[in-house]
């Protein structure tokens, strides 16, 4: 669930007062986009907060994003939002966009009432599969045409609504984004299914998408590289290396560049570019590493990077025979 999540924020951060304009009908006069943690104790994270005026009213609007139905889902709301009345002192308007596939069976609300104590607590959660795509095709904004993939769509219909919104993001943006805006209609086609139907359509239109563009690919690499070198300073002192520091750095580098090369491959080239992680595993130099991830960024084809991939195996002597295997 959580890989979606930073898609969710880019397009309410890009697009957020039509969203809710879209949703509730009513119009978002300011919109200032808020970062927001639970602070020292615990390290949650609200998926989406921005100050907003509302009838020249200000207010916090949170969105939290939900693939699955959370029988524990009402606790969670009422701790964002004490702790968002708590640190910014303003009414909190909170909306839970659930986008999963099965039904949804999520309570809205909390009420506790004892002898000396009392809660009554409710938010909004807004099932997307019960709109009609139309209504978000109707905008002019690129985000609201991304999200009518999440919509009810009847059985049968989903090549024409594919179509429909590959199409208006083509009419509507600048050529240079186009690329930015058909990865977010390929993630939400996986979220929904749709991941053939996508890729048939874009064949169809004769669409070459550069993957380099999407914000998610550039904070794979970075976040995997990050992750990959803590882990590996980690594990450098749990075996106890003599040059524990210094040799867990040089393996976090190599697990980073790892991970880093994984993601940029998955990105690309979708799961099947990934029976090549085998073989990229037996590199341990970190040179070679990081040529291999600059020559992935470049490939335009999973073939072109699997002959750069073949000429450094060839150099260093590495067996090709287990790749063969797996296949």
């Amino acid at each position: 669930m959580r890989k979606f999540v930073p898609v969710f924020k880019e397009i309410i951060f890009n697009a957020g007062r039509s969203i809710f304009e879209i949703l509730f009908g009513e119009g978002i006069e300011d919109f200032v986009p808020l970062p927001f943690e639970f602070p020292k104790i615990e390290r949650k994270i609200a998926d989406f907060v921005a100050k907003v005026k509302i009838g020249g009213h200000e207010r916090i609007l949170h969105f939290e994003f939900q693939t699955y139905n959370d029988p524990d889902i009402p606790f969670r709301m009422l701790r964002y939002k004490a702790e968002l009345m708590r640190i910014y002192k303003l009414p909190v308007i909170q909306v839970l966009l659930y986008i999963g596939r099965e039904k949804l069976n999520m309570h809205s609300s909390i009420y506790d009432k004892s002898e000396l104590s009392e809660i009554n607590f409710r938010f909004t959660i807004v099932d997307i599969s019960n709109y009609e795509p139309e209504i978000f095709l109707r905008s002019d904004i690129p985000e609201a045409f991304i999200l009518s993939l999440l919509c009810k769509i009847p059985e049968g219909s989903e090549r024409i609504v594919m179509r429909e919104i590959i199409s208006r993001i083509r009419k509507k943006v600048l050529k240079e984004k186009i690329d930015y805006y058909i990865l977010f209609v390929e993630i939400f086609s996986e979220l929904r299914g749709m991941k053939e139907v996508f890729e048939e359509e874009v064949k169809e239109m004769g669409l070459d998408i550069d993957y380099r563009k999407s914000f998610l690919y550039r904070k794979g690499l970075e976040e995997g590289i990050e992750r990959g070198i803590k882990e590996g300073i980690k594990e450098g002192i749990k075996k106890g290396i003599k040059e524990g520091k210094e040799a867990g750095m040089r393996e976090g580098m190599r697990e980073g560049l790892y991970e880093a090369i994984s993601v940029a491959l998955e990105l690309k080239f979708g799961k099947r570019g990934l029976y090549l992680m085998s073989r990229v595993r037996r590199i341990e130099d970190i040179l070679k590493l990081k040529y291999l991830k600059r020559e992935l960024v470049k490939a335009k084809s999973l073939e072109e990077f699997k002959k750069v991939l073949d000429s450094v195996v060839r150099a260093l002597g590495v067996s090709k025979d287990n790749d063969k295997k797996k296949r």
